[in-house]
């Protein structure tokens, strides 16, 4: 079960799945030519450039991919990670929206588009689609996988930011309580809802949180 707070949190999200376009830009002359006719041509292609730290011909070669293959969701995410390397986060968000588009049930592009989401200070945003991710895992059969637990850590983070920016009440504990259901064995977790109640000078609860958490790998407080 994904909890009311996940299903809350699907039915909040309102994003703009809004095209991406390259400007009118054509890849730049001192790209191979011919480039690669299939798409995993394409996307090998790009993804060399990027580790070689050739980041503007490598979002040349995935933008000219997006418009040979628009359907394909791969593409628009590459397009997105390229973009959000040259810190172009409005490029960024677009694609990584597209791509959700085309793919809404890929929990990578959505964590991948919360993060963007936040550097951009759309934390409200930022925190929907983390929880989006991490409902996505969780009805997958991922609860028990480091997957889930990271994306409910930056779940956490991104709760944590949005209550800096607005000073609203005690959502990271509810985000993490949510996560002690789904992650009752891990230890960072139960690390980051200790120290969300110590902050809130909930020492005592900390320390049972903690103790549990201790016993249940063996050790004792």
């Amino acid at each position: 079960h994904i909890g009311i707070f996940f299903m809350k949190i699907f039915m909040w999200l309102e994003l703009l799945l809004v095209g991406l376009t390259a400007g009118g830009k054509g890849p730049p002359s001192e790209l191979p030519e011919p480039l690669p006719a299939d798409g995993p041509g394409i996307t090998l292609l790009g993804s060399q450039l990027m580790d070689a730290g050739r980041l503007e011909e490598a979002f040349q070669v995935f933008s000219v991919a997006a418009q040979r293959f628009p359907t394909v969701p791969l593409v628009w995410y590459n397009v997105g990670v390229s973009s959000s390397h040259l810190d172009n986060l409005t490029n960024a968000a677009a694609a990584f929206q597209r791509a959700l588009s085309l793919d809404p049930n890929a929990p990578d592009t959505l964590r991948s588009l919360a993060s963007t989401l936040s550097k951009m200070g759309k934390h409200d945003q930022a925190l929907h689609t983390h929880g989006l991710a991490l409902a996505l895992i969780a009805s997958e059969g991922g609860k028990s996988g480091r997957s889930g637990e990271r994306a409910l850590l930056e779940a956490a983070d991104a709760a944590d930011m949005m209550e800096s920016s607005k000073g609203e009440g005690l959502v990271p504990l509810r985000v993490l309580q949510m996560g002690r259901r789904l992650f009752p064995q891990s230890g960072d977790v139960a690390v980051a809802m200790a120290g969300v109640l110590m902050a809130h000078n909930r020492h005592q609860e900390a320390a049972v949180v903690m103790k549990g958490a201790a016993s249940r790998i063996g050790g004792g407080m």
